[in-house]
């Protein structure tokens, strides 16, 4: 847990945030984030995320740029220099269009034609999700186990 203070980042309202992560259903990680407003007065907007990132393949020599990705989503938020979202870009044609699976390998190579992959050194964006049972789907490509 963490008590976040009023004007912690220029944010109103003060937080305590709780993250509680779990191993569930036979090998399932589970990250579960709680955050409670201190301040009756003041709102604020929250938005938690995890960093930690995995090698899919079971083999620690194999690179990550191999591992392929599907995300439902047709428009993900655009991130100024500072990395705050400025609105909503659609992914058709860039590196983000991840509506079919693709290797993460061949869009973050793409980093250089990309502003919002050099904004992010990479993928850090949020997606805006399709309203379908499964929104997201990863794993390591068959190229990627020899």
């Amino acid at each position: 847990s963490r008590r976040s203070p009023s004007g912690e980042e220029g944010y109103p309202a003060a937080l305590d945030v709780f993250v509680r992560i779990s191993i569930v259903g036979g090998g399932t990680l589970q990250i579960d984030y709680e955050a409670v407003n201190l301040d009756d007065a003041q709102s604020t907007v929250v938005n938690i995320t995890n960093h930690t990132y995995f090698n899919l393949s079971g083999d620690p020599r194999r690179s990550v740029y191999d591992h392929a990705l599907l995300i439902e989503a047709d428009r993900f938020c655009a991130i100024d220099g500072d990395g705050v979202p400025v609105g909503l870009s659609r992914v058709e044609g860039t590196p983000f269009d991840l509506t079919r699976l693709a290797r993460l390998g061949d869009g973050l190579l793409r980093e250089a034609e990309d502003e919002q992959l050099r904004r992010a050194s990479g993928y850090d964006h949020s997606f805006v999700l399709r309203e379908v049972e499964v929104a997201a789907s990863s794993g390591a490509s068959p190229t990627s186990r020899g």
